[in-house]
């Protein structure tokens, strides 16, 4: 089911992004945008404390399932929030407040999540137990609600957030792409 619903969204995404005005489905697949976009409005997904903690590991009242894939869930809701708001912050109960903590939320190297993490070992792919592959993805995932977030929203620090943290990922890509350092 949660593939449908991501699958729901992008093709919503896409087209408002296209037509670029309001616009409803009808049937099946309004029914089913609607499902998938009012997920975030209910618990945990209207929480800032849960959507903060995909930034930061903070303990929430909520269990997550994946802790180590920072940026995955929280860049997913900052990308629908950009399409389906408007540019209007106070579309979702924590949206404004969300916007305005990442720029805090953001390591000195450019990544969000792990401070601890030692980028020097080899890189691990270990599930949910890795942290290397698993924070590159969610990163990933953070960078695309970013740069539609600014896109939308057009505050600067938004994009400073995004240029840094594409700036991290090319400053890291040859560690990365080694072959030697991937032991899966």
């Amino acid at each position: 089911m949660k593939t449908i619903n991501y699958v729901v969204i992008g093709i919503v995404c896409l087209t408002l992004s296209a037509v670029g005005e309001e616009l409803r489905f009808q049937g099946e697949l309004g029914k089913s945008a609607e499902l998938a976009v009012s997920r975030f409005f209910n618990p945990p997904l209207n929480s800032l404390a849960w959507l903060r903690a995909d930034l930061t590991n903070e303990n929430t009242d909520v269990q997550r399932r994946f802790k180590n894939y920072n940026g995955d869930v929280s860049g997913r809701y900052l990308e629908l929030m950009a399409f389906i708001s408007r540019g209007n912050k106070e579309f979702h109960p924590a949206l404004k407040q969300f916007l305005n903590e990442i720029p805090s939320r953001q390591q000195k190297d450019g990544h969000f999540g792990y401070d601890e993490v030692d980028w020097t070992k080899p890189i691990d792919a270990n599930g949910d137990k890795g942290r290397m592959l698993p924070l590159l993805w969610g990163n990933a995932r953070f960078l695309c609600g970013l740069t539609k977030a600014y896109e939308v929203f057009r505050d600067p620090a938004l994009l400073d957030c995004a240029k840094k943290l594409g700036d991290y990922y090319v400053l890291t890509a040859d560690r990365f792409l080694d072959a030697n350092q991937l032991h899966i």
